[in-house]
């Protein structure tokens, strides 16, 4: 995870730090549940691309709740910082393949 924050250049420019320990958690999360590893998860869909917003790697789109379907559009909030500046609130990936341990910095997600 550290080595894939080294290599993107938006870390080292222009984000706030809440951006930049909101990309580098998710990037240990995504190490430590087999992302990384072939046929593992099943859909790894923008994650870790350096040129997308965090906000919008792949998550889960809807759930069931009793008989009702919950459509999650993304899984962080708007700000009044803009567009970039979102938060995460939720982190939905069940049913996708994930593998090993939950890192301890996912307590770092405030939301």
């Amino acid at each position: 995870a550290f080595g894939w924050l080294l290599e993107d250049s938006h870390h080292h420019g222009n984000l706030t730090a809440l951006r930049k320990v909101q990309r580098g958690v998710l990037a240990m999360f995504f190490f430590s549940t087999g992302g990384d590893l072939d046929d593992v998860w099943y859909d790894r869909t923008n994650w870790l691309d350096h040129d997308q917003h965090e906000c919008d790697w792949f998550h889960k789109k809807s759930f069931k709740f009793s008989d009702d379907e919950i459509r999650i559009e993304s899984p962080c909030n708007s700000t009044s910082r803009g567009d970039a500046e979102r938060e995460y609130e939720m982190l939905w990936l069940d049913s996708n393949g994930l593998v090993g341990s939950l890192p301890q910095e996912l307590c770092m997600l405030t939301s």
